[in-house]
């Protein structure tokens, strides 16, 4: 950040959950230029946020808390550092924090130790993928730092929760409870290991829509595995449908569709050419039913694709459920600016064997950490008979 606000002139941001995780930028702008004044000086304080005027004022880093957000609009940054990101909310990264530098096309740099699989892992994400070349992310255990003891590491491995220190020390993205697919590594097949499986299999395909991609997924109906991926997008309808079947007869398949909308009479194509073909219409029901058999059949894996499938495991680890606050309806879906089609494929091919429980949408086959979710909202209500309908309201949004 100094070496950026010394060689161009401007304002920068250093954004932290409160003032005094803000603190921490401040001591380190203060021992890194060893108190020279020249180089900088922190001004501010009290009822003034305080910022670092750099190289005599030619350059500024103010240092604001995203506790209470709205004194951030309307700031506009050449740089930005969110510290302890994970512990922000989404909604005020995007509408408040993240706005600071659109106008000026600046760049940020968010850090923190994860906290499960929020905005802050869906950024991340973004940073390994090809589609977004504008990301990057890099990942560092405690112990990759000279000054952190391995004798402390060995200690704190002994003696923490294995989860918690996956997650505090080795910076880990875990599946918590607020992901909707568990035990997705378990499903793993390494290279090589294929199914020997003899017959027919069961083809799931998710038709593109806008700039979604159209996804098949073949999988075998008395093992399990996947057995092959086919991904592609912006394509006319002649190529495509040559595809489709060429994919659906290769694996001498039964084919289940997608065809909700655009779908429905690209399925009616598909079936007078005599492919084997069936269709399904995504309702919210039927969906939520989709997803939940795929739920118990990764949980139990009943189903295993190979490892390298890393555009189906990225959308597998962030793909989100809601709760609606008045019907209590359970709905899923990809984060915003994130693809689901391969989700959606594999959830339309897993419906196709017999071998998993397909549960119904209702809030008591929801999974245990979506009823521990909706115990606890109805407890904040009943423990607050005073609140207001929108104070209600909050708190079954709540993030």
């Amino acid at each position: 950040m100094l070496d950026k606000a010394a060689a161009v002139p401007g304002d920068y941001g250093w954004v932290a959950p409160t003032y005094q995780v803000d603190q921490r930028g401040i001591d380190a702008f203060t021992q890194i230029t060893g108190g020279a004044l020249n180089i900088c000086e922190i001004k501010g304080g009290g009822k003034v946020p305080q910022y670092a005027s750099i190289c005599g004022g030619k350059s500024r880093c103010h240092f604001l808390s995203a506790a209470k957000p709205d004194p951030i609009r309307g700031y506009g940054f050449l740089g930005l550092a969110v510290d302890d990101a994970p512990f922000i909310k989404k909604t005020t990264w995007e509408y408040i924090i993240r706005p600071t530098i659109a106008q000026t096309m600046g760049w940020a740099i968010l850090v923190g130790t994860p906290k499960g699989r929020n905005w802050f892992h869906s950024e991340h994400i973004k940073g390994q993928s090809a589609e977004h070349p504008d990301y990057d992310s890099f990942h560092f255990a405690s112990n990759e730092s000279p000054f952190f003891h391995q004798s402390e590491w060995d200690l704190l491995k002994a003696e923490m929760p294995d989860d918690v220190f996956r997650q505090e020390y080795m910076a880990e993205f875990l599946e918590d409870s607020a992901g909707v697919f568990k035990g997705i590594n378990n499903c793993h097949t390494t290279s090589g290991m294929h199914c020997t499986c003899k017959g027919s299999m069961v083809v799931g395909i998710d038709l593109a829509k806008h700039v979604d991609y159209t996804v098949l997924i073949a999988i075998c109906p008395r093992c399990g595995s996947c057995r092959e991926m086919m991904r592609f997008h912006r394509l006319n309808w002649p190529i495509m449908k040559q595809r489709i079947v060429e994919f659906v007869l290769k694996h001498h398949g039964r084919a289940i569709i997608d065809a909700t909308g655009v779908g429905d009479p690209i399925y009616d194509d598909l079936k007078s050419g005599g492919l084997s073909i069936d269709p399904v219409k995504f309702t919210e029901q039927r969906k939520a039913e989709l997803i939940q058999g795929l739920m118990v059949a990764i949980e139990q894996r009943h189903i295993t694709w190979p490892a390298d499938w890393e555009v189906l495991n990225d959308e597998l680890r962030v793909f989100e459920y809601q709760i609606a606050p008045i019907s209590r309806r359970i709905s899923y879906n990809a984060p915003d600016g994130f693809h689901d089609d391969c989700v959606i494929a594999l959830a339309l091919a897993t419906s196709g064997i017999g071998n998993f429980i397909r549960p119904r949408l209702s809030i008591a086959d929801g999974g245990e950490s979506l009823q521990q979710e909706i115990r606890q909202l109805d407890q904040e209500i009943m423990s607050n008979p005073n609140l207001s309908d929108e104070e209600k309201a909050e708190l079954l949004n709540r993030e």
